[in-house]
């Protein structure tokens, strides 16, 4: 699984690179999130699970708008721009960047 999921996590940014080269990097994000959220939300119906109220939706909606939504719109950007294997380390890098600012700020 391990093997599996690098595999798919690197080939992401080539594909992500190639695919901002056919459409606008905002279009090219929009149709692959839009098919997820499609996808997503039939399965959540087909499994029947309880759908977020009040401030766990609040919160899940800004956590997909900012957190998700800013990101990968800003990465598709940034992909018209940069190399896969540029995009790819600093992806890597997040992780540990995370763990040396946890560490400055004492968590």
């Amino acid at each position: 699984m391990f093997a599996l999921a690098a595999t798919l996590g690197g080939i992401n940014v080539l594909a992500v690179r190639i695919s901002v080269g056919e459409l606008a990097p905002f279009w090219a994000a929009g149709l692959r999130f839009s098919l997820a959220a499609i996808l997503f939300i039939i399965i959540a119906l087909a499994l029947r699970l309880p759908w977020p109220r009040g401030r766990q939706l609040f919160l899940t909606m800004i956590n997909g708008l900012l957190g998700i939504s800013l990101f990968y719109a800003l990465a598709y950007w940034a992909l018209v721009r940069v190399t896969a294997g540029t995009a790819t380390v600093v992806l890597a890098l997040v992780p540990l960047v995370t763990l040396l600012l946890a560490s400055a700020h004492g968590f």
